[in-house]
């Protein structure tokens, strides 16, 4: 009975996680490319929204399709397939192209087509004169990698985050955000609900393992 009520509770995460995500890209989807918001804006902008001020329809963006590509690739093949990804954020790309794709990811996204996904990471480490990508795109479509490890260890998980990111994000700031963005999520489904979150620990637990995971490529850097 125990396990019954773990594996609900479990579940209702793992589908807290997915909607929450798909909710946050539908709020945040009119502020993209904002610098900055003042909170009278977002408080106008929820009141709004709440009080029935506001017909406008969100729809989710660029970030849900690929979420939802890293899903079902995980699904289907109960592993990272970087190939696999590649070809689902292709083909989603191509179907729905006014989702909100940036300039720099759909021409990844040509490079794969017309290579025929011979080399799927190459595309993205040509970005930005070899440098790779560093922006958040990766993180923002990351939370499935979490929910797949969430029994595993950091260092699988880091891994499949890296094979995942790569394709679109090569530099290791594009990575390392989705790393911890992912260690976020599986941090929040380990935390015991019953206790009261304490923010401060949480982020200093994801400092710390931050600190450890960027030191190793720094180490790896100066090798190179």
């Amino acid at each position: 009975m125990t396990s019954a009520i773990t594996n609900a509770g479990l579940l209702s995460k793992f589908r807290g996680c997915m909607i929450g995500s798909l909710i946050g890209d539908c709020l945040g989807a009119p502020f993209e490319g904002d610098s900055r918001v003042s909170k009278r804006i977002l408080g106008n902008y929820f009141y709004n929204l709440l009080t029935g001020g506001s017909i406008q329809i969100f729809p989710y963006t660029d970030d849900t399709c690929m979420t939802l590509s890293v899903a079902s690739s995980l699904v289907e093949n109960k592993k990272v397939d970087p190939k696999d990804l590649a070809k689902k954020f292709v083909a989603e790309f191509y179907s729905q192209p006014k989702r909100g794709y940036g300039m720099n990811v759909i021409s990844v996204f040509s490079a794969l087509k017309e290579t025929n996904f011979e080399d799927v990471f190459l595309p993205g480490k040509m970005q930005f004169n070899g440098s790779g990508s560093y922006g958040n795109g990766a993180a923002m479509r990351i939370a499935p990698i979490a929910l797949f490890n969430h029994s595993k260890t950091d260092e699988s998980l880091q891994s499949d985050v890296e094979e995942c990111s790569r394709i679109t994000h090569n530099h290791p700031n594009g990575y390392n955000g989705a790393i911890l963005q992912c260690l976020a999520v599986k941090a929040a489904l380990k935390s015991d609900s019953s206790k009261e979150f304490d923010p401060v620990e949480f982020i200093n637990q994801l400092e710390k393992k931050m600190e450890t995971i960027e030191m190793k490529d720094n180490s790896h850097t100066v090798k190179v």
